[in-house]
């Protein structure tokens, strides 16, 4: 059955339209891929598909392809396309340990990173799709990844200390209540970032702490046990500050 449809499959384009038919493979991927390119720093036209769409079937008709066919080899291949631009991002994510997951989440926006730069290399898109400064698209790729990329240390603005303070700030969150109110308070003073540091560092170490106090009835520890956890996570600031 596979080889009768792979046959029907193979003869629907004729050999003189073959070329014509790639190209418009070519061009009916970059619609998956431009809604997500304008949060990498990039920059569509509102009517991006439209144009993209009659100037791709102008193509095609200037190579013999009548504009019905053309039409529907767009409209197939935007289908297609979008399935598969989902499943590549769905197989880049993937891992266990925090060095997977980093990587995993890179692997992602490498792939979108080098869609985006294809559709805008490509004259068909000129007018209605360009990349933004260098800058500004590592800034926008920055705003997107570090927000994935902190709960597992990763992010651009995140060193070894930073990370160790917010293990530190989680963890005294979560035995808020287990501690005197004096050994709190004087951990807290310590090391929460002052309210005016509005850095991503900043809000992010925050955030820790507070997601901490929400953890503490799930995780259950007693005395000892946050006693064992603090002493361990301030060891590991020490030593990360070195």
């Amino acid at each position: 059955m596979i080889w009768i449809i792979a046959a029907l499959m193979q003869t629907a384009v004729p050999a003189e339209h073959v070329e014509a038919y790639s190209r418009m493979d070519t061009v009916s991927s970059y619609p998956a891929s431009a809604g997500n390119c304008t949060m990498l720093g990039y920059t569509a036209s509102d009517n991006f598909p439209y144009v993209l769409a009659e100037r791709a079937i102008a193509e095609a008709k200037l190579s013999g392809v009548d504009e019905e066919t053309a039409g529907s080899w767009a409209s197939e291949g935007v289908k297609r396309h979008v399935a598969s631009f989902r499943r590549d991002l769905r197989e880049a994510q993937s891992g266990n340990t925090e060095a997977e997951i980093a990587a995993s989440v890179r692997a992602v926006f490498d792939i979108l990173s080098s869609k985006c730069e294809t559709v805008a290399a490509d004259p068909i898109s000129r007018g209605i799709f360009s990349a933004g400064t260098p800058e500004a698209m590592r800034e926008a790729r920055a705003a997107l990844e570090d927000p994935l990329l902190a709960g597992v240390g990763a992010a651009s603005w995140q060193t070894p200390a930073i990370w160790a303070r917010g293990e530190l700030l989680m963890g005294l969150g979560v035995c808020k209540n287990r501690l005197s109110r004096e050994d709190h308070d004087h951990l807290l003073a310590e090391h929460l970032p002052a309210s005016s540091d509005t850095s991503p560092a900043g809000r992010w170490m925050a955030g820790q702490y507070v997601e901490g106090i929400r953890s503490s009835a799930d995780m259950d520890l007693d005395a000892t046990q946050c006693g064992r956890l603090l002493s361990g996570r301030i060891g590991a600031l020490n030593d990360a500050s070195q």
